[in-house]
């Protein structure tokens, strides 16, 4: 589906899609879409619609930062300062981080959590995704994260028909995740919910995995410990 016009914009729209999509970048852009059928209309379908957005647009695929770099490039690099000629780099070690305890007395911080978010290569990510597809992800993560035994073996609860014993226990653990906002509807990223979302908990790591929300895969590691490193290297 392409735009037809470009979008209005009110005066106290602030967000950074207004402020980079110009009517000459729009008719360069609105005919084009990805391998996967996701459009410029759809990839700013939230910004237009909720204009209090901050950011306003939503990348389908991987493909998409690149069919739609001259709109996706100056946001990104606006709202995080990352350049197209910047690189990512990884380092999954804690040896080289030098961070003081914030509260070594304990008095402030309750716990700590890390969380680390993945799409699968070569799935399309939240806005983009249709039902097979979200379903086929869902299953090779669940059985992938299964494998694991000993202290890492963990169970699955799926969102969809959850028993109530569950879902009081897991949102009291936190580790229940919801629907999303009104941003995440009009970008399409609660799409078929609750169908193949759930959390994959590792009881003895305080380690959970929701699946499906924004990004195919988010890991977390828990702690009720006020201040520590928790690195999934060591999880």
């Amino acid at each position: 589906m392409v735009l037809s016009a470009y979008p209005t914009f009110r005066e106290d729209c602030t967000s950074l899609l207004k402020k980079y999509l110009t009517p000459t970048l729009f008719k360069k852009l609105c005919s084009l879409e990805t391998s996967n059928s996701f459009t410029l209309k759809r990839a700013i379908h939230s910004g237009v619609i909720h204009q209090d957005s901050n950011v306003g647009i939503y990348a389908g695929d991987a493909e998409s930062y690149q069919l739609f770099r001259e709109l996706f490039n100056p946001i990104i690099e606006d709202y995080h300062g990352f350049r197209d000629q910047d690189r990512h780099f990884s380092e999954l070690k804690s040896n080289p981080l030098d961070m003081k305890n914030p509260d070594p007395e304990g008095h402030h911080i309750l716990s700590t959590r890390i969380r680390v978010a993945r799409n699968l290569s070569g799935a399309p990510l939240g806005a983009a995704i249709n039902r097979k597809q979200r379903h086929a992800v869902t299953q090779k993560i669940v059985a992938a994260l299964l494998s694991l035994e000993g202290q890492l073996a963990g169970r699955y609860y799926p969102l969809e028909n959850m028993r109530e014993e569950d879902k009081t226990r897991l949102i009291d653990d936190h580790f229940l995740f919801k629907q999303g906002d009104r941003f995440l509807e009009a970008a399409g990223l609660n799409r078929d919910w609750p169908e193949d979302r759930g959390s994959i908990i590792i009881e003895r790591k305080r380690f959970w995995s929701g699946l499906t929300k924004k990004i195919n895969c988010a890991l977390f590691r828990w702690s009720r410990v006020g201040y520590r490193f928790c690195f999934l290297s060591s999880s």
